[in-house]
């Protein structure tokens, strides 16, 4: 599957504002706000890449060449399937009823499929994003491991500013991958 599009950013400063990073990161200066902000989200990004799941309410846009012969799969914990937009076999731009699909929120990773009784529509033959998903994922808060993994990995980004170093760097235990491997949902593919 193509990765998805992100239509609506989680709202991640109001989360996890930037002055409880900065206070458990022990900066006390204001001339880096941009820059710590910067390492904020891609530890972020790094949680969420790691654990393998949206972790903040996020809207995303995906285009499918086709219909699957089950269900589309997407990155859990899918909250809600917004619009199924497609090009039905004449040409026209359609929209699915959205009450005649369903979500496996608990499912990892998420899963979209229609009501038994029901099937994915005829597309147009050929036609690149002939479908159009549009879902929201994620959660409206993170778990405390979740936090602690963010800011530490804020905190090593603020003393580690270079690519190299001639320290000889090592894994602090019960770190990063420790705290986001407690709340992963695994592998899936």
């Amino acid at each position: 599957m193509k990765d998805p599009i992100v239509i609506t950013p989680p709202d991640l400063l109001a989360v996890l504002p930037l002055d409880y990073v900065k206070q458990h990161a022990r900066i006390e200066y204001v001339d880096d706000d941009s820059l710590i902000t910067g390492w904020l989200w891609t530890a972020y990004k790094v949680a969420e890449d790691y654990q393998r799941r949206t972790l903040l309410t996020t809207t995303y846009q995906v285009g499918l060449d086709c219909f699957p012969s089950g269900a589309i799969t997407v990155r859990p914990p899918v909250v809600s399937v917004d619009e199924i937009a497609f090009v039905d076999s004449s040409g026209n731009d359609e929209q699915m009823d959205l009450n005649t699909v369903d979500v496996d929120p608990y499912c990892c990773p998420g899963k979209i499929y229609p009501y038994p009784g029901n099937s994915w529509p005829n597309l147009m033959s050929g036609l690149a994003n002939a479908v159009t998903l549009t879902y929201t994922a994620g959660s409206s808060s993170l778990t405390p491991n979740t936090v602690s993994a963010i800011c530490l990995l804020v905190s090593f980004l603020n003393e580690n500013r270079e690519a190299a170093s001639e320290l000889s760097l090592k894994q602090i235990p019960f770190g990063v991958k420790t705290l986001l491997k407690l709340d992963s949902w695994g592998s899936y593919s």
